[in-house]
């Protein structure tokens, strides 16, 4: 099978020892950067495109910076549609520029920040002491 000029490998890719090092996974994230293109990638990592794929749904490190690496393609794809537009292009083929910018998947929102609860604790905290100071009879903090 042939994606985009490149042969997709399978699990048993010649040369695959299912292991992937800072180097594989470097490669494989800069190629897709590039290009956007998956198969195409992992060739020039030398790890099967199923593996890759299995990579991203068990690692969500790896997942994060695949998103990262495929918004950098849909970037460059954006960079030259413009450049194409305004007269200084290389020729790339506009209607399917324009279909893949519509299937680009929306940007997922970095995850929430954590509330900081310091002044609810101290809150809570305060309201504890004041009622066990009138149990007590001891005094009230301030």
């Amino acid at each position: 099978m042939t994606i985009a000029g490149q042969e997709a490998r399978s699990w048993d890719a010649g040369g695959w020892d299912g292991r992937w090092t800072k180097t594989k996974r470097e490669t494989f994230l800069d190629h897709l950067s590039m290009t956007g293109d998956v198969a195409s990638a992992a060739a020039a990592a030398g790890v099967p495109v199923m593996a890759a794929y299995a990579k991203r749904r068990r690692e969500a490190g790896f997942a994060a910076a695949w998103q990262m690496a495929a918004a950098g393609a849909y970037e460059r794809l954006e960079a030259a549609i413009v450049a194409q537009v305004l007269g200084g292009g290389s020729g790339i083929d506009l209607k399917t520029a324009m279909l893949l910018l519509a299937q680009r998947p929306a940007p997922v929102a970095p995850p929430a920040r954590p509330r900081d609860d310091r002044r609810e604790a101290a809150a809570a905290l305060l309201k504890q002491l004041r009622a066990q100071a009138k149990r007590g009879g001891t005094p009230e903090p301030a």
